[in-house]
């Protein structure tokens, strides 16, 4: 539910010669400042703390109210509905203030160009996604398909092992389609890397 700092981040990039951020990595693009950059992610690092000091108050105060509820037997559970119906909105909140409400006024600015499309989604998601944590997904979805299909069938329960394999197999799917796009994007990098190292050659060629 919660964006960390880095994916909050990762909505700026410098895109040929200036920052440009895109809400949630895909939506239309604003240019920006490099210390506005600084000065938002900073904020939002900010606020991140103070919401997550607002968590933990709010379980420890989750205990308390517990424990004042069971001493009102005909009304502990309205007051607990209550509680927790206010901590959540206070939690949504919260959220919504440390993300989205710093970078409100930004989607507000004239864009600079188009949202990306599904796959422009997805290739900007692979281009920030490391290789590590592609295979760690592997490491994590190849044994838990293991231990699905691998167990007796009396371990599962009436359908559970057909919809977790269902489930698996979703993400496994996701990762592979990732993986491919990963390559798309490092064949282009490259491709680009050597045609500008070819444009510069030329230049030198044509001084010389």
């Amino acid at each position: 539910m919660f964006r960390s700092s880095e994916q909050f981040e990762k909505q700026f990039r410098w895109e040929v010669d200036r920052w440009v951020f895109r809400f949630r990595q895909r939506g239309t693009p604003v240019e920006v400042t490099e210390l506005e950059r600084d000065r938002l992610i900073a904020r939002h690092v900010e606020r991140s703390r103070i919401m997550t000091r607002a968590w933990f108050a709010g379980v420890f105060a989750a205990c308390f109210v517990v424990g004042i509820a069971l001493r009102f037997e005909g009304t502990k559970n309205l007051i607990m509905a209550s509680y927790f119906g206010m901590a959540v909105v206070l939690a949504l909140g919260l959220h919504y203030w440390a993300d989205q409400a710093v970078t409100l006024h930004l989607r507000k600015r004239l864009p600079i160009g188009e949202k990306l499309g599904f796959l422009g989604a997805w290739m900007m998601r692979a281009e920030v996604t490391a290789w590590p944590r592609l295979l760690l997904g592997y490491a994590t979805v190849l044994p838990a398909a293991y231990l699905i299909f691998g167990l007796p069938a009396d371990q599962f329960g009436k359908g559970e092992r057909w919809v977790s394999g269902a489930v698996v197999l979703l993400v496994a799917v996701m990762l592979t389609f990732m993986v491919a796009i990963k390559l798309l994007v490092d064949w282009r990098e490259r491709r680009r890397t050597a045609l500008r190292q070819a444009l510069d050659e030329a230049r030198d060629l044509r001084l010389d």
